[in-house]
């Protein structure tokens, strides 16, 4: 039986009963798939992808309604320039209310987003996981607020305004306290501080906003604490709008907590 053919030494052809094959020849390239990656991990690799693009636009959309909440209040302040009120709820009862209660609708909504998004960005730290939590905390709380109207008077004198003044103390420390464990989980992973920042100082005046307020609330000097309480509100909203658009628009984010767990799961 011939083993070799005339086409050289390296093609050779076995001929059999109803079959030839070919030995030596080239492999037909069009048809080489890569074999390092299983179509399990192709598919893995691609559901991640997607999710982290779904987290990123969340984040930016969070974004999107806290700036809402900020804007609503610009505009409450413009329509009502000779009567501003002693506290930002107020403003329920001036021309505009309706905005107040859209903006506190945008903030819940952009609180409780930004609460149940970001853990997908910092499974493994503990301050960043707490922080989500009570940013959920205070979106719920914000909702109290729309439901729960402050009373006429300047302290409450209703169970209905004590809820709501209640709430109010609550959504200020749950966000003032998630502020500032995000700084300090940036302070301890890099990772994470390149969005957070690692200096206290922005948490440090969140703070202090919010003990001029509180205390000057109660004396004769409320005027300037009204201006403290409309400080606080737009330095708290203002910063998680800059840590959301960073973390929306940072194209190296990735996403190692409920994104890759979704992603993995077959």
């Amino acid at each position: 039986m011939p083993l070799a053919a005339p086409g050289g030494a390296h093609q050779g052809q076995i001929q059999g009963e109803g079959h030839s094959l070919r030995i030596g020849a080239a492999p037909n390239r069009r048809h080489c798939v890569d074999d390092s990656i299983g179509p399990q991990k192709r598919k893995t690799r691609t559901t991640l992808s997607g999710s982290v693009q779904d987290a990123r636009r969340r984040i930016r959309l969070a974004a999107g309604a806290l700036g809402v909440f900020l804007a609503s209040l610009a505009i409450l302040h413009v329509l009502n320039w000779a009567t501003w009120p002693r506290h930002i709820s107020g403003f329920v009862r001036l021309p505009g209310a309706w905005l107040l209660g859209m903006g506190l609708l945008a903030l819940a909504f952009g609180l409780i987003v930004l609460g149940l998004t970001l853990p997908s960005f910092a499974a493994r730290n503990r301050d960043a996981q707490l922080a989500c939590r009570l940013l959920v905390v205070g979106g719920f709380t914000t909702l109290v607020l729309i439901l729960f109207p402050t009373d006429v008077t300047p302290q409450p004198t209703t169970w209905v305004g004590g809820l709501h003044n209640i709430a109010t103390a609550a959504t200020v420390l749950s966000t003032g306290s998630a502020l500032f464990l995000l700084v300090d989980a940036g302070r301890r992973d890099p990772s994470w501080g390149r969005w957070t920042g690692t200096s206290f100082v922005w948490p440090g005046i969140v703070m202090v906003l919010g003990y001029a307020w509180g205390l000057g609330d109660m004396t004769d000097f409320w005027p300037l604490a009204a201006v403290f309480q409309r400080a606080l509100a737009a330095a708290i909203a203002g910063w998680f709008i800059a840590l959301a658009l960073r973390i929306g628009s940072d194209g190296a984010a990735q996403a190692t907590g409920t994104a890759v767990a979704s992603a993995q799961r077959p």
